[in-house]
């Protein structure tokens, strides 16, 4: 292959991701002409790759036609590289063991960018929460988001305040010192709390999970209907978050920084006596 042909290639894939990252939450459906318009590609372009797309069975039709969404074979790839990372590994059985003690829905999320991604889920309530695998959310409106916004550094955290903060539901944080405050929380409670912001009638915990390096690089959270999983019993459940979280972080390798008592000073009557 020569130098050529290898950049015709390279600008064809970086043209094929730009479209496959047009689709998100608020977008899970796109016409040719909508996404030339967000790609910056013209039609007869977009119409050639979108079509190969298909084919491969990244994109499927949808509307007779005239749209198209994410196909199955994306979340496929997303499952199979979420499975085979150490993360998942260690966090999945842990989720499905809480979900079994708890009899309520834990989920495992990563922050992806702005947006919250569930990697697994157990559900064992009466009723189920609904929240997508794979799928970007704002993670502002979400405790599992929260919790990971709140451990990002503060030039991070800072860049995502400043940003268009989205509603999911009429109890979604859109201030952004609002949100300040709920992720200072976060920091010196070392859980978060979404009160029905993400969907009406459930409230959530969530606490983050740490890597070697001492990263927050997921969430494990606990949702339910908010009638039974009142204010009352968040500091209980996030106990036991936490408890499997630490538990988790240590199986990733991460070792919290040792807390040294300072040295017990005696007074000179003590040390005569």
């Amino acid at each position: 292959m020569n130098r050529q042909t290898s950049i015709r290639r390279n600008a064809s894939l970086e043209k094929a991701n730009r479209l496959l990252l047009a689709f998100s939450e608020a977008t899970p459906e796109l016409g040719v002409m909508d996404l030339a318009r967000r790609v910056g590609l013209n039609k007869s372009t977009v119409s050639r790759f979108v079509a190969t797309l298909h084919e491969l069975g990244l994109l499927e039709r949808v509307d007779h036609g005239r749209k198209y969404r994410l196909g199955l074979r994306v979340f496929e790839l997303g499952t199979l590289a979420a499975r085979h990372r150490p993360l998942y590994a260690q966090a999945e059985p842990a989720v499905e063991k809480l979900a079994a003690q708890l009899r309520e829905t834990v989920t495992l999320a990563v922050l992806l960018g702005r947006d919250l991604v569930f990697l697994h889920k157990a559900d064992r309530g009466v009723d189920a929460v609904s929240a997508a695998l794979g799928r970007r959310y704002p993670a502002h409106c979400s405790a599992s988001g929260k919790a990971l916004i709140g451990m990002l550094p503060a030039p991070e955290r800072a860049e995502y305040l400043a940003s268009r903060l989205v509603r999911r539901t009429e109890s979604s944080i859109v201030v952004p010192r609002v949100l300040e405050r709920e992720l200072e929380m976060v920091t010196e409670q070392g859980y978060a709390v979404d009160h029905q912001e993400f969907m009406v009638g459930v409230r959530s915990i969530a606490v983050p999970i740490h890597d070697r390096s001492g990263a927050a690089v997921a969430a494990i959270g606990v949702s339910g209907a908010a009638r039974r999983v009142t204010p009352a019993n968040v500091p209980t459940i996030a106990a036991q978050l936490q408890r499997v979280a630490a538990d988790v972080s240590r199986r990733l390798g991460h070792r919290p920084p040792v807390r040294v008592r300072p040295p017990t000073v005696l007074s000179d009557a003590s040390a005569v006596g």
